[in-house]
């Protein structure tokens, strides 16, 4: 929309596709709280997300904050799209919780396949419990679209803009 607005002719053409993973057992383990660094890890498990939206979610960037209170999420924190201060600010708020308690100690890292950063383990050493659940995983697609092969035939395109080093490669 952006591009477009400064005349700009957009073809997209995705490079990944979406696709769920089954949780499989549920989520019915007693949690002290939430991570997600993606909204998509959100949107995979949506339907079985009612019954912890009491929790509190730290979300690693204000789009995944903004899934999570669509999702019905009260309380939700949110670290400005830094891994690193996730951490700090789950520490900072359930840290203080840790005294002997099991619930405070186990947290449900919702994710995707593809992890830039070992979270689980750093909040591990916090002396937390990271049950990490893969939610999601994005597959590369085997070709273009037929419209963006045609542009590229063509001449047209004069710039390639990517989203992640994934879809880059």
């Amino acid at each position: 929309r952006a591009l477009r607005e400064r005349g700009f002719e957009v073809v997209l053409a995705p490079m990944l596709r979406f696709e769920r993973v089954p949780l499989g057992d549920g989520l019915d383990a007693d949690f002290a709280g939430i991570i997600a660094t993606s909204a998509n890890a959100l949107r995979a498990v949506e339907a079985e997300l009612a019954a912890l939206t009491a929790l509190p979610l730290f979300a690693v960037g204000s789009h995944t904050a903004e899934e999570a209170r669509r999702l019905g999420f009260a309380k939700v924190i949110s670290a400005e799209g830094d891994a690193g201060k996730l951490r700090e600010r789950v520490r900072k708020d359930l840290k203080k919780d840790l005294k002997g308690k099991r619930k405070a100690r186990k947290l449900l890292y919702l994710a995707g396949a593809d992890l830039s950063r070992d979270l689980s383990g750093d909040l591990g050493a916090d002396g937390f419990d990271v049950i990490t659940r893969t939610t999601y995983r994005m597959v590369a697609l085997p070709a273009l679209s037929r419209e963006t092969r045609e542009a590229f035939a063509a001449n047209e395109v004069e710039a390639v803009l990517h989203y992640s080093q994934r879809s880059a490669r």
